[in-house]
């Protein structure tokens, strides 16, 4: 299957979720649905850019993020031991209009962003808001990982464990390689 058909399957996979979000039944796998948005992860074959700006920050902390969008899509396609680019999912976005845009969910230093084209869509503050309120139905998945910050001279191990996001900085292990 090439690259148009892949992506017209994902075009459908987001109207379904918008339809199954709307009649209150379950969405496709990988997806999520509020106030008429639609969010698909991704999957690499799909070639979505990560390459834009910051659009908005997420109120949400790194373990609890990452730990939501695994629970969706399993582990992050991109991910680093650089506190700047933990992890990187990619995310094509329905709005209610049926337009689709990429966008990106990541971590940096500054926190949990959603990124993208700015000029792509007059929308994105409902996109955030709409996907703010997907986010909130998600239980985080468990697992483990650790990032670097050049800041505190840290590492900063993170992740979930039974539901519930933990985050420890630990100082004086060896830095990185890229860090020295």
């Amino acid at each position: 299957m090439g690259l148009k058909e892949r992506r017209a399957d994902a075009e459908a996979t987001l109207r379904s979720a918008q339809r199954a979000a709307e009649s209150g039944e379950p969405v496709p796998e990988r997806t999520l649905a509020a106030g008429g948005y639609a969010f698909l992860l991704a999957e690499l074959d799909l070639h979505l850019s990560i390459l834009g700006q910051p659009i908005a920050p997420l109120d949400l902390a790194m373990p609890e993020l990452r730990g939501k969008l695994q629970a969706l899509a399993g582990s992050p396609p991109y991910r680093t031991e650089a506190l700047a680019e933990a992890f990187t999912y990619p995310v094509l976005v329905r709005g209610p209009e049926g337009d689709v845009s990429e966008a990106y969910l990541y971590q940096s230093a500054e926190g949990a962003m959603l990124g993208g084209d700015e000029a792509k869509r007059p929308d994105w503050e409902q996109v955030v808001q709409a996907l703010a309120r997907a986010l909130d139905a998600v239980r985080p998945a468990d697992f483990e990982d650790k990032v670097y910050d050049p800041d505190a001279s840290a590492w900063i191990y993170y992740g979930v464990r039974r539901g519930e996001p933990f985050e420890d900085m630990v100082e004086g292990e060896d830095p990185p390689e890229w860090a020295e």
